[in-house]
């Protein structure tokens, strides 16, 4: 054989041998992503459900750290303020159960088409933390259309990826990440407003508006103070005073310091008809609502009454000092931030609930 035709030879051999190996290569990775394909994203959290102590989640709209102490599920920025317990279980259970679909991009500039990019812009990052440190961190992306069968019913499409793995993926399952602030439990009461007999309010100035009820079966409250030539502008304006306490959550919140009870603050007292006398202090600063919350059984429900106790939503009604008791263990280191709306309802003045009737 020629020299020449060796040298040839060579190469196509090395060509060859390069070839074999970049498709074994491509093919070892292919079969290490199939074999991949229905296990779990996070396959060691449901052995650990228990040991998570640190669950962090970053968005758009900043970063939430919830941590677990002997008091239970805290967030810490809040001043240890309780948390949504049932909101993070259920982020836990979904992560846990989020399972591979399919292998999409390794290249770094392709993760922001998937929503899965490391500095996250409109999705969000989770960071999960045990004592020895943290289990796993992973960036939810867009949502796909379409779904998944499984036993369980029709799931969602997500990409996801976890931040120290180049491969995302496309995921089956179910992620409901709420607004932030919904991490926090964020009720302050839900009480109807067919339980008001009263409600009276002493604003910082002006006068003082009392709305009643004689019985729980009126539909409308009546306003004390409403003179003989005047009449109510909108009946419906009473009952949305009656039914503030009802869905009542609040925006954000702070432990109360000695400087919140030196503004100038509007009360309002609800009288129910078990007994139970709930106040709301309120004060407005830069065009906010700030409310602290206290509650007391100005009459004891006996035993006896609830026996005979008035039925509604066939329930019995609650005792009332239990009922002071709940919430002020609840509200009472608290200074709230409540929506504009319940605020505004509350800051009416006498002037602006009466008109002058007709002649």
């Amino acid at each position: 054989m020629k020299k020449n035709s060796v040298v040839i030879l060579i190469a196509i051999i090395a060509v060859l041998t390069s070839v074999s190996l970049y498709i074994s290569s491509n093919s070892s990775s292919n079969r290490s992503e199939d074999v991949a394909i229905g296990q779990k994203m996070l396959p060691t959290l449901f052995g650990k459900l228990n040991d998570i102590n640190s669950f962090e989640i970053s968005n758009s709209s900043g970063t939430m750290l919830i941590t677990k102490s002997d008091a239970g599920w805290v967030i810490p920025s809040k001043d240890n303020y309780p948390a949504n317990v049932t909101q993070i279980r259920k982020n836990l259970m979904e992560l846990a159960n989020l399972e591979k679909v399919e292998a999409k991009t390794k290249k770094e500039k392709n993760y922001s088409k998937l929503g899965v990019q490391t500095n996250i812009a409109a999705n969000s990052k989770i960071t999960l933390k045990t004592a020895t440190g943290i289990l796993a961190t992973i960036i939810i992306g867009n949502k796909k259309s379409g779904h998944t069968a499984s036993a369980g019913g029709l799931k969602s499409l997500y990409y996801a990826r976890l931040q120290d793995d180049a491969q995302a993926w496309l995921t089956s399952g179910s992620i409901t990440i709420p607004l932030l602030k919904n991490y926090m439990s964020t009720e302050l009461s839900n009480i109807a407003a067919s339980r008001i007999k009263s409600v009276e309010i002493k604003p910082a100035k002006g006068s003082r508006i009392t709305i009643h009820k004689k019985t729980k079966t009126d539909t409308n409250y009546s306003l004390k103070q409403l003179k003989k030539n005047k009449e109510l502008a909108n009946p419906n304006d009473l009952n949305q005073i009656a039914s503030v306490l009802a869905n009542f959550k609040f925006d954000d919140v702070t432990l109360k310091k000695a400087s919140d009870k030196t503004k100038k603050p509007l009360s309002v007292k609800y009288s129910l008809f078990n007994g139970l006398e709930i106040t709301l202090t309120i004060t407005q600063a830069n065009s906010k609502f700030y409310l602290q919350m206290a509650a007391e059984a100005a009459t004891a429900t006996s035993p006896v009454s609830l026996k005979k106790a008035d039925v509604e939503n066939q329930a019995i009604v609650p005792d009332a000092k239990q009922e002071a008791a709940e919430i002020n263990k609840k509200h009472a280191q608290w200074l709230y931030k409540i929506p504009n709306n319940k605020g505004e309802i509350l800051l009416k003045s006498l002037n602006d609930l009466v008109k002058t009737k007709a002649k």
